[in-house]
């Protein structure tokens, strides 16, 4: 395995765990805030 595909895998990596990280705050801001207005 070469640097090139480490460095590859590496940004699929960082580009999933940005969607996840993402979609997790934006579903924790809307619960947070959902929670509040009651």
């Amino acid at each position: 395995m070469d640097s090139q595909e480490y460095l590859q895998m590496l940004k699929e990596y960082i580009s999933t765990y940005k969607t996840l990280g993402g979609i997790f705050l934006f579903v924790g801001l809307f619960s947070f805030l959902n929670n509040h207005h009651q």
